[in-house]
């Protein structure tokens, strides 16, 4: 298991150093779209373990900061903040906070909402402070309708046994959510 997860790493600082490597802009777009293509072609053929899928969100998540177009693997983020290890909801999490946006299709939302509101009630700060950061990232009405219940209530808890981050997140979220509304109206 030790090698499989070296490579893992290899492989995404390959990929990383391959981009920075390029001289030039349209040598980029090649590799990006070359490795863009390889990642796809794994998706659809199914059968990937979780160590992979997540890999290739994390090369999806390096491709979408340097200002690629990501329009696939949203699905399979969605998978892995539905997993039960916490390297497989991190790596979800994230992918979903920086790749997707209000304006997203909704589609992908309705498959995550149960598992978002479980994380935000689990009683593990990890959990729930992932949860509220990515809500305040990417919230659409839909899904911010559905989870203020739950959002407001971790903000106004006076519970001891909840961290004081967590309720800040809860705030800062809640304050995010209100102003996309705001923006819509």
């Amino acid at each position: 298991m030790a090698d499989k997860k070296n490579d893992a790493i290899r492989g995404l600082s390959l990929f990383i150093g391959d981009i920075r490597n390029c001289s030039n802009k349209e040598q980029e777009d090649k590799v990006v779209q070359n490795e863009m293509a390889k990642i796809r072609a794994k998706f659809l053929k199914g059968n990937l373990q979780t160590y992979d899928r997540r890999k290739y969100i994390w090369k999806l998540i390096y491709a979408h900061i340097l200002g690629f177009d990501v329009d696939f693997g949203h699905d399979v983020a969605v998978s892995l903040i539905n997993c039960p290890r916490l390297q497989d909801k991190v790596t979800g999490y994230i992918a979903m906070g920086i790749m997707l946006d209000e304006r997203s299709d909704s589609n992908i939302f309705v498959n995550c909402i149960d598992t978002i509101k479980q994380d935000l009630t689990c009683g593990n700060e990890i959990r729930e402070a992932l949860a509220l950061g990515t809500l305040g990232n990417m919230a659409p009405p839909s899904l911010a309708e559905e989870l203020a219940p739950a959002v407001i209530h971790k903000s106004l808890q006076e519970n001891r046994s909840t961290p004081l981050y967590v309720r800040k997140k809860a705030c800062m979220c809640l304050t995010s959510m209100i102003r996309r509304q705001k923006q819509i109206y």
